[in-house]
């Protein structure tokens, strides 16, 4: 009996299948399919030498039966490519609605072939002399061609459908190679009988390439990897599947010896509390944090609040006085389209509750994803409107009472999208603030602002200066001064023409900074403004403490004064000290006459506000200014 090959091959499906059950799984839709396949390679190499068995002692045993053994065999080399063919589908079709409808069609292809087979004629050859085994006839024949049919199937998914992973598409093509070649090595030799051996170590090669339980381990811990955390994730989303989820990523607060060391510690330490418990998915998806997921969501959130205490618990014995953990829980994987987004998210969570949220158990909601989605979408916009210049500069006139002319104009930035629309600075300027691009931002308005009013010559038409807004980023950068004076020079613009504004809040978070940089650029010409004030910390003395040469009252501060009573008092105070400290006032957000005219009756030199004009683009403002300086003047000024 020629076997030796086929039990070489079962001992092979043995081992790995050994191996194989020590080890954890996730249970995905691929595993499913893997073990399916395994299973069938290893009934069809049973199959195999059974057949050659019933083949050889034929004249000990009935007709029927030998019979009955051969055609079994031959549907099993059809089942074997029937889960090959399914094992490429898992990975391919999405829709939880198209993976039935796949498995029920290629069953009902599969279950046609094995009646054929079952109704089929079959004949058997045996030779002792040259040692050649097989079975021939129509039976044979069906056999051959739905495996072939199914072959071309996975040759063509494997070229055409790029959804597949790399990995396993390539494991998958040599399992398919391998069967190929032993094939037509067996068709030229009969007495060769490798094709049950060759789908083994195909079978094999897909093991060691991709369905290894180890390769989504982490070896420290035994938990899931950051790996088997994505693919899972996939899933679980490619299937609408959901799942509560808990986030802890423990935290080192203050320097401790070893740290490393004993962050490890504490990991390994968790991982053996959260292995004990049921129902739950482990994944460490980097080296101090730990992702978990709870199969059952009736009682997830208790099941959380209990592994919450159990850890605090654990972090009083271990590292407390060094490490403490962020804890962060949504009841639904849904907030998020992916699993590299959820872990965006809980990253986001951590940065925007710091330090305050160590120890603690905080949920998630939809509101804190969709925030991320925002910040993460402008964060994309703001990067390519830099690269690609689509950050502008509108210009609001501001009016000078004395000379009844506009001699100056706020520069307010603005972004055009991909689409061409305009973005507003509060849709913006405060993610910009956040991650730090703000300094690029403000370096790019600054520019064109100096290169605008050179260009234009915007002094010959009676604009003394151009307001610019410095956020609280920039007046705590030290390179600031030097940067400006740079530009300026660059530009060659005078700094006379320059004035920058500060807000409260940025120049109480970055005071001294900042006083060190207004010195710098007031020692080369450039004047500042207070900026909005009435919305920082509205103290009067703050104003003797910054030398500022113009105050702005802000539009809310502005509307109050003419709706309250009492903000009549407030501003009527602030007007008698700012004039008295001869300093100017411009008000912002005068919209109708008369607020104009009382306006003017207070004492306010500088007028800014949609009664004059809303931020005009600089096509827009030069043909502004040009019109209404000629009127007010009787020429150009």
């Amino acid at each position: 009996m020629n076997i030796a090959v086929q039990c070489c091959g079962m001992a092979v499906l043995i081992i790995l299948f050994l191996f194989y059950i020590q080890k954890k799984n996730l249970a995905t839709r691929t595993e499913h399919v893997f073990r399916c396949s395994f299973l069938a390679i290893a009934f069809c190499l049973f199959m195999d030498i059974l057949s050659i068995v019933a083949i050889t002692f034929q004249a000990k045993l009935s007709l029927w039966l030998v019979n009955a053994v051969c055609k079994i065999y031959l549907m099993t080399l059809v089942l074997s490519m029937l889960f090959a063919l399914l094992y490429i589908w898992s990975d391919i079709l999405t829709e939880e609605k198209h993976w039935r409808l796949c498995v029920r069609v290629c069953s009902l292809f599969a279950l046609a072939i094995f009646l054929c087979i079952c109704t089929a004629p079959i004949s058997i050859y045996n030779n002792l002399l040259t040692k050649e085994t097989y079975t021939y006839g129509p039976a044979v024949l069906i056999t051959y061609a739905g495996v072939i049919v199914m072959l071309i199937n996975n040759i063509v998914l494997l070229i055409t459908q790029k959804k597949m992973n790399v990995r396993r598409r390539r494991a998958v093509a040599i399992w398919m190679g391998m069967w190929i070649c032993a094939a037509v090595v067996q068709f030229f030799h009969k007495e060769l009988l490798i094709v049950g051996f060759a789908a083994a170590m195909g079978i094999m090669v897909v093991y060691l390439q991709f369905e290894n339980p180890e390769l989504n381990l982490d070896r420290e811990t035994g938990l899931f990897n950051q790996g088997a955390f994505m693919m899972y994730m996939q899933q679980l989303y490619e299937q609408k599947q959901d799942l509560p989820v808990m986030s802890v990523r423990v935290y080192r607060f203050h320097d401790g010896k070893q740290p490393e060391a004993m962050q490890e510690h504490i990991i390994r330490q968790l991982a053996r509390i959260l292995l004990a418990m049921p129902n739950l998915y482990v994944f460490r998806v980097n080296e101090a944090e730990l992702v978990l997921l709870f199969r059952k969501k009736e009682r997830a959130e208790h099941e959380a609040d209990d592994i919450y205490r159990r850890i605090e618990s654990e972090f009083r014995l271990y590292g407390d006085h060094v490490f403490k953990p962020y804890y962060f829980y949504t009841d639904s994987l849904q907030i998020v389209g992916s699993g590299s987004e959820l872990l965006e998210l809980m990253h986001y969570a951590r940065v925007k509750n710091g330090e305050a949220a160590l120890g603690k158990f905080l949920k998630i909601d939809a509101q804190t994803a969709e925030r991320l989605f925002y910040i993460k979408n402008m964060e994309h916009q703001i990067n390519d409107a830099l690269e690609q210049d689509r950050i502008v500069v509108y210009y609001q006139p501001i009016y000078s009472v004395k000379e009844q002319r506009f001699t100056s104009a706020e520069a307010l930035v603005r972004m055009i999208d991909e689409q061409g629309n305009l973005v507003m600075p509060g849709e913006f300027i405060w993610i910009a603030e956040e991650n730090g691009m703000i300094r690029k931002i403000g370096m790019r308005v600054f520019k064109k602002v100096c290169h605008f009013f050179i260009e234009q010559k915007l002094d010959q038409y009676g604009i003394e200066y151009i307001e610019v807004n410095l956020s609280a980023i920039q007046a705590a950068d030290e390179n600031l001064a030097r940067d400006y004076i740079r530009i300026m020079d660059e530009q060659h613009i005078s700094p006379k023409h320059i004035n920058l504004e500060i807000t409260e809040s940025a120049s109480v978070s970055a005071s001294n900074v900042l006083l060190d940089n207004m010195n710098v650029l007031m020692g080369q010409g450039v004047r500042f403004s207070l900026d909005d004030f009435g919305t920082g910390q509205s103290n009067l003395n703050y104003i003797v403490e910054m030398p500022v040469n113009i105050v702005k009252f802000d539009r809310d501060m502005t509307k109050a004064y003419f709706e309250n009573g009492k903000a009549k008092y407030v501003m009527d105070a602030a007007m008698h000290m700012i004039h008295g400290m001869d300093l100017g006032i411009v008000a912002e957000g005068i919209e109708t006459e008369p607020q104009l005219e009382t306006m003017k009756t207070l004492g306010i030199q500088y007028i800014q506000g949609y009664y004059f004009s809303k931020p005009l683009s600089e096509q827009h403002f030069l043909d502004f200014i040009k019109e209404k300086n000629a009127d007010e003047t009787g020429g150009v000024a």
